[in-house]
């Protein structure tokens, strides 16, 4: 577990604040676990397996966010229902612009899971 890094707040024009490093992101918190089984099969061979399991609870974890908001989805720009003429065309507008905004390189890796095998010689 690890608290926030610290970031600089900007107003909405992109001016950084005079308080340096004054904001905090989301604390993170992952846990790995790697398990491996070795086998001696003579004097000069031994081989195993091993299951090495990245973010083992799949959290999703915030690595950045964008400075006017302080979200690692929302760059404070979201679509006004105004000027839609419908509400289908303004939720797909909406829709669109999350995608959009929810950057994947804001958030840290999903869990990962690699199982392999070792030969030692």
């Amino acid at each position: 577990m690890n608290s926030g890094s610290p970031y600089t707040p900007e107003d909405s024009r992109g001016n950084p604040s005079p308080d340096v490093g004054s904001k905090r992101m989301p604390a993170t918190r992952t846990v790995d676990m790697r398990i491996d089984k070795t086998f001696q099969l003579n004097d000069m061979l031994r081989y195993g397996f091993f299951l090495d399991v990245r973010n083992l609870f799949d959290e999703e974890n915030v690595g950045d966010v964008y400075k006017n908001t302080g979200k690692p989805d929302d760059n404070g720009n979201a679509p006004d229902r105004e000027g839609w003429p419908t509400e289908e065309s303004y939720q797909a507008a909406l829709a669109n612009w999350r995608a959009r905004y929810k950057d994947p390189i804001n958030y840290s890796n999903p869990r990962i899971i690699r199982v392999g095998a070792t030969v030692q010689f």
